[in-house]
């Protein structure tokens, strides 16, 4: 718009094409955006009426020369992951609704045993509890009795994004999911109500994994890592080392370093006390998955059609597994009857769920579980519905046609690869849309 006819009366375009490259360039918070977006979306106003609303909030958020934290401001001798959170208060006004039913949902909600979330190819993420239809049958631990059946419920479905929701993470009470559209959505599962989006990448978001309660790490199609504060959402450091898509990320439980793997073929290992790439190797194939198992010392790596066990101590690959096809997710869980034993878990695209020996890296089973190709598979640790001093392993699978499911390990190990009929699941739900990644919580 000219000098001359800026004071001319015009109707705002949809906002977030107006303010696209203001956002970039300026660094204006996602809050800000929603701020001004409710002002005047859809109404007619003047230019320069539109330019103070924005100046009048940049300033008051942004532009008072607030410098931001590097990791100089942090002592050398603490992880990023382990600086000290203080509890942060979150006006009710920033608060959405996610529950669907246009209420805001402030009091902590029931969120059953677990919480199955689920991205889709149509934009929409789904939140499923599970909790057990009935106790009334005393079963000891050690026994072969069948658990009883899952209740499975929908606590809420929303189009999330504005394109594929490519990654979801669960870690306490949130919920963060990235999609194609750059952005990064958190929500409190706790209170089901949205926090906020995070909009740092310039790329697909394809990786979210927690550390604790404290810390969120995001990888994207950008070849950037970002390290994100939970207590403010602000972003520590991003990590820059990959010459391609970063596929996956995962956090040493000490969270003084992490592993990411990329489409450029090549492990790296980032030190978290410096923020820095700490090295490189070159692994002469493409790693989509990267997860440590449980004694810390050894992590997999998943590719097209292997599955490769590193030893942390010597850098080097200890034994290779070979897939009998494509798989989509894996997942190590270690069995809380007996917590001497650890199971790796792999979903594949011939519908099956292949379960290995973490230790000795023998195939135990191979269930069909589904009608269609896995795409998720995920553990979560629940109270025994009859001792309350005993556990559970659930495991929960998603494949493509829309169906969650959840199985108890037990019932897993027992299965037969033969067998007819498939094993009956604990319990079941149908979206009815095409799932494309899963967390369980």
């Amino acid at each position: 718009m000219s000098a001359n006819n800026k004071d001319a009366r015009i109707m705002i375009p949809p906002i977030n094409v107006i303010f696209r490259n203001l956002q970039n360039k300026s660094r204006v918070s996602v809050w800000l955006f929603d701020q001004v977006s409710a002002r005047i979306e859809g109404t007619i106003i003047g230019f320069d009426e539109f330019m103070n609303l924005v100046l009048d909030d940049a300033v008051e958020v942004h532009l008072k020369k607030k410098t931001r934290k590097t990791l100089a401001d942090y002592p050398s001798t603490v992880p990023i992951l382990m600086s000290p959170r203080k509890k942060q208060k979150v006006s009710e006004s920033s608060k959405a609704v996610v529950n669907g039913e246009g209420q805001k949902t402030l009091a902590k909600a029931d969120n059953g045993l677990f919480v199955a979330s689920a991205g889709t190819y149509e934009r929409i993420l789904y939140g499923v509890k599970g909790e057990w239809a009935t106790t009334d049958t005393p079963a000891k631990v050690d026994s072969k009795e069948a658990l009883p059946q899952l209740r499975m419920e929908l606590i809420f479905s929303f189009p999330a994004h504005i394109g594929v929701i490519k990654a979801v993470a669960a870690g306490d009470r949130f919920l963060a999911s990235g999609g194609v559209d750059e952005q990064i959505k958190l929500f409190d599962l706790g209170k089901r109500y949205e926090i906020g989006t995070l909009m740092e990448h310039q790329g697909t978001i394809t990786t979210i994994e927690f550390y604790g309660k404290s810390h969120m790490i995001t990888g994207g199609e950008d070849g950037l890592i970002i390290v994100w504060r939970t207590k403010d959402w602000e972003s520590l450091v991003a990590m820059k080392g990959h010459k391609g898509r970063v596929n996956d990320i995962a956090v040493h439980p000490s969270g003084r370093l992490a592993l990411s793997v990329s489409s450029d073929r090549t492990i790296r290992v980032w030190n978290l006390l410096t923020g820095r790439k700490a090295s490189a190797y070159k692994i002469g194939r493409e790693g989509l998955v990267i997860k440590w198992l449980a004694d810390a010392k050894r992590y997999m790596i998943l590719t097209d059609r292997e599955l490769l066990i590193y030893e942390v101590a010597s850098g080097t690959m200890i034994h290779s597994i070979t897939l009998p096809g494509r798989i989509h997710a894996i997942r190590n869980v270690v069995d809380p009857r007996d917590p001497a034993k650890e199971y790796i878990l792999c979903g594949a695209e011939n519908k099956r769920l292949y379960i290995y020996n973490a230790d000795t890296y023998d195939l135990i089973t191979s269930p069909q579980l589904h009608e269609n190709r896995l795409r998720a598979v995920d553990t979560v640790k629940v109270p025994h519905p009859t001792d309350s001093t005993a556990s559970e392993a659930l495991v929960t699978t998603a494949s493509s046609d829309g169906k969650i499911r959840v199985w108890s390990l037990h019932g897993l190990l027992e299965a037969q690869t033969g067998a007819s009929q498939p094993p009956s699941p604990l319990g079941e739900y149908d979206t009815g849309c095409r799932l494309t990644c899963m967390t369980s919580s």
